[in-house]
């Protein structure tokens, strides 16, 4: 389900390599000071772009770089501390949760479904059986649909959503946006931990490893928790937790790339997904920049939070939706 277009988190932290100065305010030139450069001028052109940008009229806009905050604005009612849904920001948490386990060594990309799930069928003839977690996370399973799991916990709804889901395709061929893919991944999570309720598996390998945690960031449902749109949080911490990713303080450096490597780059999409790619759970849109000047360009991604920047000529979008 997409969110609302008037209360959203909208926080970007740019990638340390980007070239940025501090956010410094403006001085008058009467005064005797220098004139703002045309780096700290630039700021204010975010800052217009996101003026103009009617259709999110409440919104905070965060960026910043390794040594910390760059630009934080805010338009409308949404302040730093605002507690507001993810909805499919979601994902990116839940995907850097899968990641760090895999990093952790109690999971690999490659490990088919039924390796952590006894129930998944491992008959070849049934094209469920080649199901893998990287299949999972980028979105190309083949599954849709699925029952209820109302009063089940993460386990229990995993199996649930196997035995009704619809599976249509060969995993890999077709990409489909839906939450099916995401839910299945923390279910082999929680199976590859022994057990541990996804909640706490996203806490003890994202939430405290954030500096300074996440103290306003929780799922609303401990005992299912929607891996893919789930989260309540502010854009302060969910800023805390882009910029603990990008400084690869919650997956290394090798698997951050993974993440934003578009998996499947010749999987069938429908019309409606038609420019989206997906890595581990990350979107990644890569479109040329002919018209925005460096160091930024503005892009407002109304679902979720996201980062646009220029580097070598390409502007290069990463987006949780």
């Amino acid at each position: 389900m997409r969110p609302p277009y008037t209360n959203i988190l909208l926080a970007a932290c740019a990638a340390a390599s980007v070239a940025a100065v501090p956010h410094q305010q403006h001085t008058n030139s009467s005064s005797g000071a220098q004139p703002p450069s045309r780096r700290q001028q630039d700021w204010g052109a975010v800052a217009a772009a996101i003026d103009a940008f009617a259709l999110v009229p409440n919104c905070h806009v965060v960026i910043g770089n390794a040594s910390g905050e760059l630009f934080s604005y805010q338009k409308g009612n949404v302040g730093l501390d605002t507690q507001m849904s993810l909805f499919s920001a979601t994902k990116w948490v839940s995907g850097v949760t899968v990641m760090a386990m895999v990093e952790a060594g109690l999971l690999s990309l490659d490990d088919l479904a039924s390796a952590h799930l006894p129930y998944w069928t491992t008959e070849p003839t049934d094209a469920r059986s080649r199901v893998t977690l990287r299949h999972l996370l980028g979105f190309v399973s083949g599954f849709s649909g699925g029952g209820s799991c109302a009063g089940l916990d993460t386990a229990a709804c995993t199996q649930v959503r196997y035995e009704t889901a619809s599976h249509s395709a060969e995993p890999g061929e077709r990409y489909a946006y839906n939450e099916v893919h995401i839910n299945m991944a923390s279910g082999v999570a929680v199976a590859a931990s022994g057990g541990v309720p996804f909640a706490e598996l996203v806490q003890r390998y994202v939430f405290d490893q954030v500096p300074g945690g996440m103290p306003s960031t929780r799922f609303t449902n401990t005992l299912n928790p929607a891996a893919g749109a789930g989260i309540t949080s502010t854009p302060r911490d969910y800023a805390a937790f882009l910029r603990a990713y990008f400084t690869h303080g919650l997956v290394s450096e090798a698997g951050r790339t993974e993440m934003e490597t578009d998996q499947y780059p010749l999987a069938q999409r429908s019309a409606s997904d038609g420019g989206w790619h997906y890595g581990a759970t990350v979107t990644v849109f890569l479109t040329r920049a002919l018209a925005h000047p460096p160091p930024w360009h503005a892009e407002l991604h109304v679902n979720g939070a996201g980062v646009c920047v220029r580097m070598q000529g390409l502007r290069i979008g990463m987006s949780a939706l």
